[in-house]
């Protein structure tokens, strides 16, 4: 499976996080910036669409996010290294998500 990016779709990010409970998800401002490239699990409270927020608040219009099974796709899938690893969910801390290691 290939990387999807979702800027303005809420409703596609939605759905991609239930259906992929397991996965990751790259925080990016909607204007990528190198240093901000934020790499956290589907589930993370900050980033889940379960959480209430504003109309636009996950996908636009100043955040985007991109989604993947694994963190190897993102890497793919990105044109700049991740920026930083979020502290509160550790995705770097699983065997399963292809990146062993703490914050970059």
């Amino acid at each position: 499976m290939v990387a999807r990016c979702f800027r303005n779709d809420e409703a596609g990010y939605m759905k991609w996080c239930a259906d992929h409970p397991h996965g990751f998800v790259v925080n990016i401002e909607q204007k990528l910036r190198p240093k901000y490239i934020v790499l956290h699990r589907v589930n993370c409270t900050t980033i889940d669409p379960a959480a209430p927020k504003s109309p636009g608040g996950f996908t636009g219009p100043h955040y985007a996010k991109c989604c993947a099974d694994t963190t190897e796709e993102l890497r793919v899938a990105l044109p700049h290294p991740f920026s930083k690893i979020c502290r509160r969910c550790k995705p770097g801390e699983s065997p399963e998500a292809g990146f062993v290691g703490g914050e970059s």
